[in-house]
């Protein structure tokens, strides 16, 4: 598992809406309302995975692409939801997994992300693929 820290939200992340978590390398940053950010593990992973991609290269690089290119924003966050599925699913809650995947592809097809997946079944296929290559 990636190395990381836990932390509050800080003021400075203001622009984010504030129910979101963010990761910026090694630290993930969750919403003040969540009391204990442990017992969310699948949504750790998920921000485990930015973790990882973020250290891949040039920390800068990657959250110009992520915040400005919506088609790199999409691979990153298609991995990342892969990952909080299968977490679901090992942890026994296919029901959690099946929504997270579902809820996911409709994020990813909104606003949310700029509409960074063409559909709902676009970004819902490109999830369980990565699903199956975990």
């Amino acid at each position: 598992m990636t190395d990381y820290q836990l932390k509050v939200r800080p003021w400075w992340l203001c622009c984010i809406p504030s129910g979101y978590w963010v990761t910026l390398r090694p630290t993930i940053y969750y919403p003040a309302t969540v009391k204990d950010p442990t017992v969310y593990p699948n949504v750790i992973a998920h921000e485990c995975v930015h973790i990882g991609q973020q250290n891949e290269g040039n920390f800068l690089w990657w959250l110009v692409r992520y915040v400005c290119v919506p088609s790199f924003r999409l691979r990153m966050e298609v991995a990342a939801y892969a990952a909080e599925a299968d977490v679901c699913a090992k942890l026994g809650d296919a029901n959690l997994a099946s929504e997270t995947v579902s809820q996911a592809a409709a994020a990813l097809s909104s606003w949310k992300y700029c509409w960074a997946a063409s559909s709902n079944n676009e970004a819902w296929a490109m999830i369980m693929a990565a699903r199956r290559s975990l």
